[in-house]
């Protein structure tokens, strides 16, 4: 089985270059040696067992040095031979197995008697490395867009060949202020997910007037949206105060509402509802707009993950904002959940535990 943290040893059984008999030693000599003579009228080795799917090993020519056509010996000889990105400590390379793709890395070792590879899956290492890549250049993007704006502006007011007037000095003004803004959010964003990841952000819980708090958080958003764009709060007139730390579920319920607006180019309606429970205080956010594909949705929670901007018509963003909320709201002792279709629109459901 060549699956995680598995070993296929081999040993020669003839002198001479390469006669192996064992047909797994065959594919562990030709992942690590060089030209191979096969014994010439053996049938193909049994089925090798790789992660969690079964591949069919392609014995090789009788002559010739190592021609195979497919199959996990060519696979890792290609590993071995490199060179390929390290995720796990040893090199990595892609393999399609029933039309997914999987990463894996192999490492060797040489003793007397023979060799043993281990074949380890490092699917889920590769994507957190691409995905932390994919950051790198996102937050670039991102930072370096309302630099540039900043940038432009502030040159603007600063020539002496033209006299702008009043009012347009004033709109080169607000677009410092409001890109300003957005870097502080950006820069704050990579702070928090490093406190997160450190395990230094403290949470501050004390009663917290839901009703209130959302009131505020849609009037600060109501300045700033589109004219396409509608809100409505729905909440009880009385409403149990919920364990929280207010600060940062304010700043985690102006991301969800910003989104909602973010994700609604074509204008509709977004709605704060608050449900009183018995055990826990539920807040949901809903929106008219894109919606996010089902095959996405257990992912929008994950680290520098973000949609295909092919289906979110290019909205930008860091990948961070909704992992950061659903940290500090569990962190909370709540939860935070989606339901959405395509075209169709979202709801994020927050729930929080009443105050005792």
């Amino acid at each position: 089985m060549l699956g995680e943290d598995s070993v296929v040893p081999g040993a020669p059984t003839t002198t001479g270059p390469c006669h192996w008999d064992s047909p797994a030693s065959q594919n562990t000599h030709r992942a690590s040696a060089g030209p191979c003579t096969a014994i010439s009228g053996r049938s193909p080795g049994p089925r090798v067992k790789l992660g969690e799917e079964n591949v069919e090993p392609i014995s090789p020519t009788p002559k010739g040095p190592c021609h195979w056509a497919s199959g996990v010996s060519q696979y890792i000889h290609r590993l071995l031979d490199g060179p390929w990105a390290t995720t796990v400590g040893v090199p990595v390379a892609p393999l399609t197995i029933a039309g997914e793709e999987r990463w894996y890395g192999v490492s060797q070792t040489t003793f007397p008697e023979g060799r043993v590879l281990v074949l380890r899956d490092a699917t889920e290492a590769q994507a957190l490395e691409r995905a932390r890549s994919d950051f790198v250049a996102t937050a670039a993007h991102e930072l370096r867009t309302p630099i540039a704006a900043i940038y432009g502006a502030a040159r603007t007011l600063r020539r002496r060949d033209i006299e702008l007037a009043p009012a347009t000095e004033e709109q080169f003004l607000g677009v410092i202020e409001s890109e300003s803004d957005r870097l502080n959010r950006i820069v704050g964003q990579i702070l928090t997910t490093a406190q997160l990841d450190r395990g230094e952000l403290s949470i501050t819980s004390a009663a917290c007037d839901l009703r209130a708090l959302c009131e505020d958080v849609v009037r600060s958003l109501e300045i700033a949206k589109p004219d396409s764009i509608t809100f409505s709060l729905d909440a009880p007139d009385a409403l149990a105060p919920v364990d929280s730390d207010a600060e940062r579920l304010r700043q985690e319920l102006t991301n969800l509402v910003g989104n909602a607006v973010k994700y609604s180019p074509d204008g509709g309606n977004v709605t704060v509802r608050i449900v009183d429970g018995l055990e826990r205080v539920r807040i949901e956010v809903r929106d008219e707009g894109l919606g996010i594909p089902r095959s996405q949705q257990s992912r929008i929670f994950d680290k520098f993950y973000r949609l295909d901007p092919s289906l979110s018509r290019g909205v930008g963003g860091s990948g961070l904002g909704l992992y950061i909320c659903r940290e500090l709201i569990e962190q909370m002792g709540g939860s935070i959940s989606v339901s959405s279709r395509p075209k169709a629109g979202s709801t994020f459901t927050v729930e929080l535990p009443r105050r005792r």
